[in-house]
């Protein structure tokens, strides 16, 4: 099955990247998110794994949304999404290390954004920026503002 299951996920050309959710059965993991270097994936919960280096790993729901305001920080080249300028993976997680709610993620994130575009315009390009970084994990589901 792995071996089918990397046939179908080679590496595609960045325009076409997307998080694919491969259905397969082994008896402790029942189904899981297939990555090749898309670190977007982690944003979901659940079981991952890496074909290139051939492991396995758990996302808790708590990582999976930190991971996304990470994203929403440092931005995504492949999705051409540009972030905040001086801010890498490291100052992200050190901006973000306090941060025990999904609200205080977003108002880290909002801050970075309104010193970047002042605060006439950064909610209108912060919501654009994270409407495009988040993955829909059921139908009809969106990204929206946390609630305090």
């Amino acid at each position: 099955q792995l071996a089918a299951l990397r046939r179908q996920s080679e590496p595609l050309p960045s325009s076409q990247r997307v998080a694919r959710r491969f259905h397969f059965h082994f008896s402790a993991w029942p189904c899981c998110w297939c990555e090749y270097r898309l670190w977007s994936c982690r944003q979901c919960p659940g079981w991952h794994y890496n074909f290139v280096k051939k492991e396995k790993y758990w996302v808790e729901e708590e990582v999976a949304i930190k991971y996304f305001y990470l994203q929403l920080l440092t931005g995504d080249p492949t999705d051409n999404i540009q972030g905040i300028p001086g801010i890498g993976t490291k100052t992200a997680e050190k901006l973000l290390a306090k941060c025990t709610t999904e609200r205080e993620m977003y108002n880290v994130a909002r801050e970075k954004y309104r010193d970047l575009y002042g605060s006439w315009a950064a909610d209108d390009v912060l919501m654009e920026m994270a409407t495009l970084l988040y993955i829909r994990k059921k139908e009809n589901d969106a990204w929206h503002i946390p609630s305090i």
